[in-house]
């Protein structure tokens, strides 16, 4: 109490924590943060989220967490990700967030008070640390906080990786990311988030690891994992008639109202006691302890103040808001099941028909489109709107003359070939077909434009930009509706099923809708995306030319007199281009 009423002994303390902090080789990183760190201005502290102590202990160099919703893991995150920056001495690590905007939000709110809070972070070392919304320095080591974007990973290099929020990011860029700490003898890669959907992210990641479940231990000795379910809720009003977690969920509003909320607790599933989730006996306990890489659940019962009323509450929120997804992601920490999210095998068994294919009966009639996705084995596939007739893996090195000769025998009308990042072999099939099969740039932007050139006292058509998303919505919406046939696949029907099932529709409220790659293996699916993109590219220039303004050159287009008007419409009736760069 005296050195509270002293300043200049308050100042001397704080000068002892600058230069000694709490510290020892056999402190754990939990009593580390709890010795030098604090929340709203007390001594950090475990109480009522006792969970987090053993994530933040554990220094796994594969670490996946799955978790809801503001139950505290990524301050978790931010206090573990600095403390081992200033307990290791010149070392670097990379905390990344999904896109730039939710980087700079986090650094600028929560970041920034940490560092520039805590002495321990600012001692006598270095006068002045580094310190921007993008780096932070702390002694000799340097943390950067990004985006997970191309640009900031192919620059970096890392001893820990902590990736918060990894669904909503680019999976592709995610394993660029990784690759940062290929140099260093640490490798601490550590990744938290929200689960999205089955099979997907987080939640695959977390489902090939050991699993560990906060268990509670009943005062009648019984062991368990209580989560949304029926058998663990005593729950006045439910109907007899829901049997799961899927029946909880389609209880409408006035079905809830009959429930009696107050009266509601979760309970032990062998004697119905209530579980004591604040003072009980818990612990993490592995599923698969045998597994090389960790894994955290965290429930909604994980805790004590996420409650059954809380929990319904917000049910009959995200129903408004016609977003289920969203309560089952963020409110209960389970990945979804959404058929509008993936193309299920269902519907490609569906689409799929074994029967053989005569090439020779399809061509003349002037309705044949090809899509060709290109890397050292060029996947490509040929078909009208409503029928997929080729499936062909070509070598690089043989591609011009291969899609050359399919233009000639079989009268192919107009085809895509993604533009990067082979783009001389995409110019060269352009120019050796005349301009019928065209570069496609892939864009996420909601309207995307042609490309021209000035070629003598025309405007020629070198190459479109189409949106990423739009594209592969069309291959989705024919399987999904069951619109098409797919054929001529032999000996391909495994790889077609893996390609087109290889990507998941990511959607949030603040961002555009997007596909995200799961394994890479996605070839068929890009190619027939661009073969669809070009039905509808068919159609407007074909729309164009009714216009009377425009006249076919390379198989493009070349504009006389207006050379933006006609191009322009015909891409806006091909649904997929827009106008303006």
């Amino acid at each position: 109490m005296i050195h509270a009423l002293n300043p200049h002994l308050v100042g001397f303390l704080r000068g002892l924590d600058e230069r000694f902090p709490d510290d020892s080789t056999v402190m754990t990183m939990a009593e580390w943060v709890m010795s030098n760190t604090h929340l709203r201005q007390r001594p950090f502290s475990f109480k009522g989220f006792e969970f987090q102590r053993q994530i933040l202990n554990d220094m796994h160099p594969d670490l996946s967490c799955m978790k809801l919703s503001q139950i505290g893991l990524t301050e978790i995150q931010i206090r573990k990700f600095f403390a081992f920056l200033k307990r290791n001495p010149g070392t670097s690590g990379i905390f990344s967030m999904p896109d730039l905007a939710m980087r700079d939000k986090l650094s600028q709110t929560r970041i920034k008070v940490l560092i520039e809070n805590e002495a321990v972070f600012n001692g006598p070392l270095i006068a002045k640390p580094v310190r921007k919304k993008e780096i932070y320095q702390v002694d000799e080591s340097f943390g950067y906080i990004t985006g997970t974007t191309e640009g900031e990973a192919t620059s970096l290099v890392a001893d820990v990786l902590m990736e918060d929020e990894v669904d909503l990011a680019d999976q592709g860029m995610r394993a660029l990311f990784q690759s940062r700490l290929q140099g260093s003898v640490h490798k601490l890669n550590q990744k938290f988030s929200t689960p999205s959907y089955r099979g997907y992210g987080i939640d695959a990641s977390f489902t090939a690891s050991d699993q560990h479940e906060w268990q509670i231990k009943c005062v009648c000795g019984h062991r368990q994992i209580p989560h949304f379910h029926p058998r663990f809720l005593y729950l006045p009003g439910l109907p007899k008639s829901v049997e799961d977690a899927d029946g909880l969920a389609r209880l409408t509003t006035e079905q809830v109202e009959h429930l009696d909320l107050e009266s509601a607790y979760v309970r032990c599933e062998s004697c119905d006691r209530p579980l004591d989730l604040a003072e009980g006996d818990r612990e993490w306990v592995p599923k698969y302890p045998s597994r090389r890489s960790r894994g955290y659940r965290v429930r909604p019962f994980s805790i004590a103040t996420i409650t059954i009323p809380y929990i319904f509450k917000q049910l009959a929120t995200y129903q408004r808001a016609d977003n289920v997804k969203g309560w089952w992601n963020t409110v209960i920490g389970e990945p979804y099941n959404d058929s509008n999210a993936r193309i299920s095998e269902e519907d490609l068994n569906h689409c799929m028909t074994p029967m053989p294919i005569d090439m020779k009966s399809y061509t003349g009639y002037g309705d044949l489109f090809l899509g060709c996705d290109v890397g050292q084995t060029c996947h490509v596939v040929i078909g009208r709107r409503d029928r997929l007739l080729e499936f062909k893996q070509v070598p690089q090195n043989e591609i011009v003359d291969f899609i050359r000769k399919r233009v000639e025998d079989y009268g192919i009308v107009q085809g895509g070939i993604d533009m990067y990042p082979y783009t001389p072999t995409a110019e060269a099939i352009r120019d050796a077909t005349h301009g019928i099969i065209m570069p496609m740039a892939y864009a996420t932007t909601p309207k995307a434009p042609v490309v021209t050139e000035k070629r003598d006292e025309f405007e020629t058509v070198t190459n479109y930009v189409i949106n990423r998303t739009a594209a592969i919505d069309l291959v989705a919406k024919q399987c999904r509706n069951r619109t098409w046939q797919i054929a001529g696949y032999d000996p391909f029907k495994t790889l077609v099923k893996t390609h087109f099932r290889d990507m998941i529709r990511i959607e949030s409220p603040d961002t555009a809708p997007v596909w995200n790659k799961m394994n890479g293996d996605d070839h068929f699916l890009h190619a027939a995306a661009l073969q669809q993109t070009a039905v509808r590219i068919r159609a407007g220039v074909e729309y164009s030319s009714d216009q009377r303004s425009a006249v076919f050159m390379m198989g493009g287009v070349r504009l006389q007199s207006d050379p933006k008007a006609s191009i322009y419409r015909g891409a806006e009736h091909a649904g997929v281009l827009g106008s303006g760069r």
